[in-house]
């Protein structure tokens, strides 16, 4: 298996070297398949010796461009804030959105399809972090290291994927 250094923030923002992240055959062909079928690629993260397993998803382009929208509507409502204390505001959303399951427990069932606003400012974003801000700062940080895992994970697929070594995983 091949292995790639990850750098992997805590909810601090500190940055230290602790992890490697494992590709192997079936990831790549699991990454490929999903490409081919304009699917996003789903993976799980095992924590604490497997005792806690989460589920992640890749996020669309559309889902990115959302992102991208509810920080414009917080800075418009002054909720945004030049501080570490905002960027773990928005890697929450991000990973209120690639977050599958916890433990094989959906995470939510709000979407953008199916969400409805009682306010200008609510949104499907907004939502599906809302659980969030209840959880304890470790168990945040703790989602977001495995979150920066799978994250870290889809790169590197999607670099061995253009490289001539990967089509050896799919034949």
């Amino acid at each position: 298996m091949e292995t790639q250094t990850l750098v992997n923030p805590s909810i601090e923002m500190n940055r230290e070297p602790l992890k490697t992240i494992d590709i192997s055959t079936e990831d790549k062909e699991r990454f490929f398949k999903s490409m081919l079928a304009d699917k996003p690629f789903e993976d799980t993260v095992y924590l604490f010796d497997g005792q806690l397993k989460i589920r992640f998803r890749s996020m669309t382009v559309k889902e990115n461009n959302d992102v991208v929208d509810q920080i414009i509507k917080d800075r418009k409502n002054n909720v945004a804030a030049d501080n570490d204390a905002y960027m773990i505001t928005i890697s929450t959303y991000r990973l209120a959105l690639s977050l599958l399951a916890i433990d094989d427990q959906e995470y939510s069932t709000i979407s953008k399809d199916k969400f409805q606003a009682f306010t200008e400012n609510d949104t499907y974003i907004l939502a599906r972090s809302r659980p969030m801000q209840e959880w304890g700062t470790a168990k945040l940080s703790v989602f977001l290291d495995a979150f920066q895992i799978f994250e870290t994970k889809v790169v590197k697929l999607t670099s061995e994927v253009q490289s001539k070594n990967f089509w050896k995983a799919s034949a």
